[in-house]
């Protein structure tokens, strides 16, 4: 794919997602060998154009019925702090829902129009999600 992944990372497990426009993508995740315990994703769109989208992806259990749930407030901080870590100053909230794992945002920066897109689970973990473009 690039410089950054090595061409013979192991495959690891594949799914297919749709964007907010009802666009279909594949995203396949491939064991990260340089960051051991951690997986590249990678989306293909429509036009089989592949991009990696997160380095360090970590699997993580279905948290126990006895897991702690944080509140929506601090799901919404959890993920502006993410947005203004990966978008900048002028990233500002352009849609919320609600999604199985949890809460999902989607967060623009207005100079750029640049999009960062994250799932924040009930346990208060960020799951990176792919700005299509």
């Amino acid at each position: 794919m690039n410089n950054d992944n090595h061409s013979n990372n192991q495959y690891n497990d594949y799914g297919i997602d749709s964007t907010c426009q009802g666009v279909y993508y594949y995203i396949f995740t491939f064991k990260n060998d340089k960051n051991p315990g951690s997986y590249y994703r990678v989306t293909v769109n429509t036009h089989s154009n592949a991009e990696i989208f997160d380095k360090s992806y970590r699997v993580t259990d279905n948290p126990s019925q006895n897991a702690p749930c944080i509140s929506p407030q601090e799901s919404e901080v959890i993920a502006q702090k993410y947005a203004a870590d990966h978008l900048g100053a002028n990233a500002s909230l352009k849609q919320v829902k609600e999604a199985k794992e949890g809460m999902y945002y989607t967060f623009i920066d207005s100079k750029t129009e640049n999009e960062c897109r994250v799932v924040i689970t009930k346990a208060g973990d960020v799951i990176q999600q792919p700005a299509l473009k």
